[in-house]
């Protein structure tokens, strides 16, 4: 498949099944998004993350960042079920070099 047919599916199935989120940095405009939003378990939280209750991971489309937004950074902020959490964990997975998923660990 190619990337913008996989970027194309993603954004269909977070329209559907995905979850208004905002991604927030300091200094830019904020960029509201789709996310599908999950729980982590124990055994699904990245090493160097926080083990504290309250963890997720979101999976985005880079379809709504503007230019020069990408890469998400550990210092970026999500606004979810209407709390501002900390991100602790951002990366896009690609085809080549260029993203088609981003996945975010966030807590809070």
């Amino acid at each position: 498949m190619s990337v913008s047919a996989e970027i194309a599916a993603l954004d269909r199935a977070l329209a559907r099944a995905g979850a208004d989120v905002t991604i927030i940095r300091t200094g830019l405009p904020s960029v509201p998004c789709r996310a599908r939003v999950n729980g982590l378990t124990a055994e699904s939280i990245r090493p160097g993350s926080s083990s504290s209750q309250g963890n997720y991971r979101a999976i985005l489309s880079p379809t709504p960042f503007p230019a020069g937004f990408l890469p998400l950074r550990t210092t970026d902020k999500i606004l979810w079920n209407g709390q501002q959490r900390v991100i602790t964990f951002a990366w896009p997975l690609p085809i080549g070099t260029a993203p088609v998923r981003i996945e975010v660990d966030f807590t809070g």
